[in-house]
């Protein structure tokens, strides 16, 4: 782990980084619900510019088929007379014709975004959620090697385990309690570096995912 992180310090203090992640998990739980209001009023829009949009075109569908069979005849048949029809407007009825495609719902693309920070927010949650799980990793080792301890006390004192004592010499319970203790002691320390490296990550992760959103807001 070391190798792979050789920015990591030994002596990082990982309070700081504990105090920093349990406000910022607080923010992205009140960031997520104003997401999915957000995200809910961006939805609706999007449906309203998608009926807007073919309304639009319903409406210059129609206002070209009101031409052809009415105002036409209106006019004698004079097609300069008239707008759509009039072979010297044929510029703005193709200019008509490619905005109808080039017409672009801008809900879609907030809506997408809303999307990416959404996944953004979960992807920090997941990495918060493993960094708690190491921590209660960490305390589960921590009350085991007190219970050993315990149970060593117990072990000098004569007081055995009925079950272990019928099949195993006092000396040897004793013996592996306490080799179980040396490894315990072991996985604490090492948990305890990767927590740190844990932690050190994730907090500059939180300093850069707070620079990227800033960011990004002003683009979209």
């Amino acid at each position: 782990m070391k190798e792979a992180f050789p920015e990591y310090n030994n002596h990082y203090d990982i309070n700081q980084a504990k105090n920093k992640i349990i406000d910022f998990e607080l923010f992205l739980k009140k960031s997520q619900e104003k997401l999915e209001d957000f995200t809910e009023c961006v939805n609706i829009a999007e449906e309203k510019n998608e009926i807007d949009k073919k309304q639009y075109i319903e409406l210059i569908e129609g206002f070209n088929n009101y031409e052809k069979s009415n105002m036409l005849i209106y006019a004698d048949g004079n097609k300069n007379s008239l707008i759509f029809a009039d072979p010297s407007n044929n510029d703005l009825y193709e200019k008509i014709n490619k905005l109808k495609t080039e017409m672009i719902n801008p809900f879609i693309s907030i809506r997408d975004f809303l999307q990416e920070e959404t996944l953004d927010i979960e992807a920090m949650f997941k990495a918060i959620t493993k960094f708690y799980n190491l921590l209660e990793t960490e305390k589960e080792l921590k009350l085991k090697l007190e219970n050993l301890e315990e149970d060593i006390k117990r072990e000098q004192k004569g007081e055995f385990n009925i079950f272990k004592s019928f099949f195993k010499a006092k000396e040897e319970i004793i013996k592996e309690t306490e080799k179980e203790k040396e490894l315990t002691q072991q996985k604490i320390l090492d948990i305890n570096e990767i927590i740190k490296i844990a932690g050190y990550h994730l907090e500059n992760k939180i300093d850069s995912f707070k620079k990227e959103k800033t960011k990004n807001i002003i683009n979209i």
